[in-house]
């Protein structure tokens, strides 16, 4: 049996979700770079025709634009 020191955590990956139409985006990004000190972008295009920027960081993941709110 393998034991896992306290210290780690399970971090799910999970597909970037465009914020228009919230599709899984499986292609590869169009464009990718580093954005302050430990976080990395990527720019997607989505099948809806617009772009998004999905920003990654050791904590957190997001998107600019952030997801519209259903109404």
């Amino acid at each position: 049996m393998i034991k896992k020191r306290k210290s780690e955590k399970n971090i799910m990956i999970f597909e970037p979700k465009c914020p228009y139409c919230h599709t899984e985006q499986i292609d590869k990004s169009t464009k990718s770079w580093e954005y302050g000190v430990g976080v990395t972008v990527d720019r997607f295009l989505c099948i809806c025709g617009r772009t998004f920027n999905y920003y990654k960081s050791p904590n957190m993941t997001w998107t600019i634009p952030k997801p519209e709110k259903p109404s």
